[in-house]
């Protein structure tokens, strides 16, 4: 969904307005915008929008909206690549969010905090449901996301010093201290 939203977010700043703000002037909806962003995205994809000139005339001839600033992005920004073709040596930078069902050889997850790191460890399902509150703050439930996408290499990374009590819970599960080494069979599996 990641590519839709991104070419939603250029739309809406394109006709300069928020999207409550577009959806009363259209009188539309949220689906409005979506399907709006959808054209845009097989519109790129087909080739019919192939510069900022092209989007333009797409926006207003075709999608019938006034534009009230320029792309704020350029149309490669716009161009997502959904073969997942593995080129060696390059690594991929995503999100949580963005890496949902896919998997790579090898991850890197960071937290940015100890606690965050804390609640993405969690085992206790009670502990966990008591921390879940959206979809963005859902810490226990994006570390499983994020542990879960690892083929053969997972590293965990938090952007604090972590306690030692943190280091022995993550001993205690399995995790192998930089320059330690294990077999794959010995690496543990998580669960949801």
């Amino acid at each position: 969904m990641l590519p839709i939203k991104t070419i939603q977010d250029t739309l809406l700043t394109t006709v300069h307005m928020n999207l409550t703000e577009f959806c009363e002037h259209y009188q539309g909806s949220v689906n409005t915008i979506r399907k709006h962003a959808i054209a845009i995205f097989k519109a790129i994809k087909n080739g019919t929008i192939i510069n900022e000139n092209t989007y333009g005339l797409f926006v207003t001839d075709v999608l019938k909206l006034k534009m009230n600033a320029g792309l704020p992005v350029k149309i490669e920004n716009l161009k997502f690549d959904h073969h997942h073709e593995e080129i060696a040596e390059v690594p991929t930078v995503a999100n949580i969010h963005t890496i949902k069902g896919l998997e790579a050889e090898a991850v890197l997850a960071i937290a940015k905090t100890e606690a965050e790191l804390l609640l993405r460890l969690e085992k206790n399902h009670t502990i966990r449901d008591t921390k879940r509150t959206n979809e963005t703050t859902d810490y226990p439930r994006l570390g499983y996301v994020a542990f879960s996408r690892a083929e053969r290499l997972h590293c965990i990374a938090c952007l604090e010093k972590v306690a030692p009590t943190t280091l022995t819970l993550l001993t205690d599960l399995g995790v192998i201290k930089f320059g330690q080494r294990a077999e794959s069979s010995e690496l543990p599996k998580l669960s949801g």
